[in-house]
C-alpha cells in the first residue's frame, strides 16, 4: 500500500443538505444576536428618559402614562437581554467554566435572594396557583447524575407538548394575557445542557414539573 496522507474532507463527510442547515442556523443565530446588541442602545435611552419623566410635575394622567412607559420599556429590555444570552448560549459563543458545587447549598441560595419576590407574587413567578406551594425535591441518581424537581400546580390548564414548551417564543398560556417572553424554559434547558446536563418538562395532571439533571461527583 502506497503512502498517502488522509485528510479529512468535511465537504465529503457531511452532507451538504447538513452543512447548509447549520449554515442558516448560524446565519439565523448571529442575526437575532446583533439585532439584540443593536436594541439595547436606544431602549437603555428610552428607560433613561423614562425615569427623567417620572420625576417631573405632572398630570395624574400623564403620570399613569409614564409608568406603564417606563415599565413595559424594562420588560423590553428583560426580553432583548434574554434573546441575545440565548444567542450566544446556543452558538457557543458564551464562556462556560465548569465547577463542583454543593446543590443543597445552591437551592437554598436561590431560594433565598428570591424569596420577597416569591411572596410577594403569590408564586405568579411560576405560573403556579396563587396560595399553593412548590416542592423542590433533589436527589441522587444511579447514573452518575443529580436530579432537581421543581413541581407546582398551574393557574391555568396544561394543554401543551411538554417537548414543545422548552423551544424558543413558546408559552404555556396561549391566551398571552399576562407578561412572559416564552424564552425562560428554552434558556433554562440550553444553560443545562452546556453544563452537561439535562433539562426536560413533565406534566402530571395540573401540575407543572421542571427536571434538571446535573453531572455529579460521588466519593
Amino acid at each position: 500500500i502506497g503512502r498517502h496522507s488522509i485528510t479529512a474532507d468535511m465537504d465529503l463527510i457531511i452532507p451538504k443538505s447538513i452543512r447548509t442547515t447549520l449554515e442558516q442556523e448560524r446565519l439565523k443565530v448571529d442575526l437575532i444576536t446583533n439585532i439584540s446588541h443593536d436594541l439595547k442602545t436606544p431602549l437603555t435611552s428610552i428607560i433613561g428618559y423614562g425615569e427623567q419623566l417620572s420625576r417631573q410635575m405632572l398630570s395624574p394622567e400623564a403620570d399613569a402614562l409614564v409608568s406603564k412607559l417606563n415599565h413595559k420599556s424594562l420588560y423590553l429590555l428583560d426580553m432583548v437581554e434574554e434573546v441575545f444570552e440565548l444567542s450566544k448560549a446556543s452558538s457557543g459563543h458564551l464562556p462556560m467554566k465548569r465547577e463542583t458545587i454543593d446543590i443543597g447549598r445552591l437551592l437554598e441560595q436561590t431560594l433565598g435572594e428570591m424569596d420577597e419576590e416569591l411572596c410577594a407574587s403569590g408564586f405568579q413567578l411560576k405560573y403556579a396557583c396563587p396560595q399553593t406551594r412548590i416542592f423542590i425535591h433533589a436527589s441522587q441518581r444511579s447514573d452518575q447524575f443529580c436530579e432537581i424537581r421543581i413541581r407546582n400546580t398551574s393557574r391555568v390548564p396544561l394543554d401543551f407538548d411538554p417537548e414543545e414548551i422548552t423551544k424558543r417564543f413558546i408559552r404555556g398560556e396561549k391566551a398571552r394575557t399576562g407578561e412572559g417572553s416564552g424564552l425562560g424554559l428554552a434558556i433554562a434547558k440550553t444553560y443545562t445542557e452546556s453544563c452537561g446536563g439535562q433539562f426536560h418538562i413533565v406534566i402530571e395532571d395540573d401540575c407543572f414539573i421542571a427536571v434538571v439533571c446535573l453531572p455529579s461527583i460521588t466519593s
